[in-house]
């Protein structure tokens, strides 16, 4: 099963995990803590899913685009009818626009990207001079946080990897830091870390 489908089916009940809700909130606190989010600004969450954090960035901003591979999420998203969220059912690196943004956010989506700096040299094409990034996602991990590893490409992403990389592809002030453990059946907690950074 591809991603796509295994996302799409799990539509229905992605936002019935308590984990993932609050996950959601801890990454949209530590957004809104160290970016200051305006009412006239132009938005992208990349991998917005059911907008577990879309929700709650669009309260802050002018608007938000949520771009998804899950044509099943988005049409979670879209079901809660919010004026100013719109969604585009595309992978982030094929968008083709002349529209520069304001702000680039994300959460937990990062490890599912094969080639990063595509990603990267994309996300620096679409935002404004001064725009921002906010991307949560694991710190490096063992393998486990995922029962299934189809379509991960990443065991989460190290401090000096990313923060080299973003500035690689013309990004500056980047800053990495963790903001929050998820704890499942081991151990050792998992870390979850908020890089930002400005164009």
């Amino acid at each position: 099963m591809n991603k796509e489908n295994r996302f799409d089916k799990s539509a229905e009940t992605w936002d019935t995990s308590d984990t993932r809700v609050m996950l959601a909130q801890n990454i949209y606190d530590a957004i809104v803590k160290n970016i200051e989010l305006q009412e006239d600004m132009e938005v992208i969450d990349f991998g917005a899913g059911t907008g577990l954090l879309s929700r709650n960035i669009a309260l802050h901003v002018k608007s938000l685009l949520g771009i998804d591979t899950s044509s099943g999420m988005l049409a979670k998203l879209n079901d809660l009818g919010r004026d100013n969220i719109s969604t585009l059912h595309v992978d982030i690196c094929a968008y083709e626009t002349g529209k520069k943004y304001d702000g680039i956010v994300s959460s937990m989506t990062m490890h599912h990207v094969e080639h990063l700096d595509a990603l990267f040299t994309k996300m620096h094409t679409l935002l404004k001079e001064d725009g921002f990034l906010a991307i949560a996602d694991l710190m490096g991990e063992d393998g486990t946080f995922h029962n299934d590893n189809d379509g991960v490409h990443h065991f989460g992403f190290d401090e000096e990897h990313l923060i080299l990389l973003a500035q690689k592809h013309g990004f500056t002030d980047v800053k990495y830091q963790r903001i929050f453990d998820v704890t499942k059946e081991r151990k050792e907690p998992f870390g979850i870390f908020l890089l930002t950074a400005k164009k």
